[in-house]
């Protein structure tokens, strides 16, 4: 654990040196998430034709399924796993503000944006690229203003995408009953 106290430390250190750069990096812990929840209303709104309509539907249903099992199973790890904030044993600054939550492992906003990312880039690569740089700059904004690890982020992240392709390879096409296209 030490090399995550070392690594929240050295990006934790950078806050508050700059106003603008705080204000940007609390934008993105905040509100970065809320923007890519926002931009899967492009795929339920945005699309050619039929086909495409049902894709994208599809795409939006695995985002959400994806969210949804990503945070219980969020839920079940957190009787197993307590890890306090670090603020809560006096490492770094959090200058976030208050913190609705206890546990610090996994992320939960890391999660969730890896989970829509991951369910975008399995079917729009280019698009969902993009999300996943959101993603971590969610991730890295949250070590930023000090309430997650670096750890917190990557299991975060690591429980979102497996849940992404849990959602879109194994779960959909079982409740849709859809038959997969042979290579």
């Amino acid at each position: 654990m030490k090399i995550d106290h070392i690594l929240f430390s050295k990006i934790n250190s950078l806050a508050g040196k700059s106003s603008i750069a705080d204000w940007i990096v609390i934008f993105g812990a905040r509100y970065l998430i809320v923007i890519m929840v926002a931009s899967l209303l492009k795929y339920v709104f945005i699309y050619r034709d039929k086909a495409e309509r049902a894709v994208n539907l599809r795409l939006v249903w695995n985002a959400f399924l994806s969210v949804g099992m990503s945070l219980l199973f969020n839920y079940l790890l957190s009787f197993f796993i307590q890890r306090s904030r670090p603020f809560d044993i006096g490492l770094g600054e959090n200058i976030y503000g208050s913190v609705f939550t206890n546990g610090s492992f996994p992320s939960e906003h890391a999660t969730i944006a890896f989970a829509i990312a991951m369910a975008v880039f399995m079917v729009y690569k280019k698009f969902g690229t993009a999300l996943l740089i959101m993603a971590a700059l969610v991730g890295v904004s949250r070590v930023y203003v000090g309430i997650h690890y670096p750890l917190d982020i990557l299991g975060g992240a690591f429980v979102g995408i497996i849940m992404a392709y849990l959602a879109t390879k194994l779960i959909t096409p079982k409740i849709f009953k859809i038959k997969r296209a042979k290579a």
